[in-house]
């Protein structure tokens, strides 16, 4: 590794660690105060090591987080366009491609964005070359709390399927008609039993319906099973190639 590539990986590192604690200080000190709020900070402090662990593994699992190259735009696929004559739709492919454009046409078209994701918006912006406004970004990710937010997104642990329904069900109830894009459901699958996870998919449908809305969700081939591929297709009324 060269040694620019050392100070990026360093430098990017040691930013978000003073912007993640920062954050974590102003959240105790605005709900704690004298002894109550020490105890508080010890306890966090005491939790460090726990915290760590817990970073390294989220690492692990998603490596492209280190990446300090250029994100070059996304070309747009031709000639794709789907017909919308349903409103489920599961798209296969390698990468979010295809179904990132389709959302990105609808929220265009004025509906109201939800973009569930392992990803970080911002890069997911820069490179779909996303609209700034009428979106917003659930990141799926094990530490629940709002570390580096960006406007416009909020954090969920994809183990807590209370906490995320919670989520989608706020924004389904403020925007009409929503258009929800769901390309994290196998960091979902990997914290949570697939039955589980195929009725959290119907539930969602059926608030997806009651707002005549579409949801969109997008999967790798790689990331799963044929069996589990199969279970996931007939809970949609289409399924797209890419």
């Amino acid at each position: 590794m060269d040694k620019d590539l050392r100070i990026s990986l360093y430098i990017r590192g040691y930013e978000e660690g003073q912007k993640e604690a920062w954050t974590e200080i102003k959240s105790l000190i605005k709900r704690y105060e004298g002894w109550d709020l020490r105890s508080r900070i010890e306890s966090k402090l005491g939790t460090l090591y726990q915290d760590v662990a817990s970073k390294k593994v989220e690492l692990e699992y998603d490596p492209a987080r280190l990446m300090v190259t250029e994100e070059k735009p996304e070309k747009p696929p031709r000639d794709e366009d789907v017909d919308w004559d349903e409103s489920f739709y599961l798209v296969i492919e390698d990468k979010p491609r295809r179904s990132m454009y389709a959302f990105k046409e609808l929220v265009e078209k004025g509906y109201h964005g939800l973009c569930i994701t392992t990803e970080f918006p911002e890069k997911l912006k820069k490179s779909h070359q996303l609209p700034e406004e009428n979106i917003l970004f659930i990141q799926l990710q094990k530490n629940n709390y709002n570390s580096n937010a960006t406007v416009g997104c909020i954090r969920c642990s994809p183990g807590n399927l209370t906490n995320l329904s919670t989520k989608i069900g706020d924004f389904l109830k403020k925007n009409s008609p929503p258009i929800i894009l769901f390309h994290g459901l196998h960091s979902i699958t990997l914290t949570n039993d697939i039955n589980k996870v195929l009725i959290f998919i119907d539930w969602l449908k059926d608030l997806v319906h009651n707002s005549e809305g579409f949801l969109l969700t997008s999967i790798s081939r790689s990331d799963f099973t044929e069996d589990q591929v199969g279970r996931f297709k007939v809970h949609f009324d289409d399924v797209i190639n890419d």
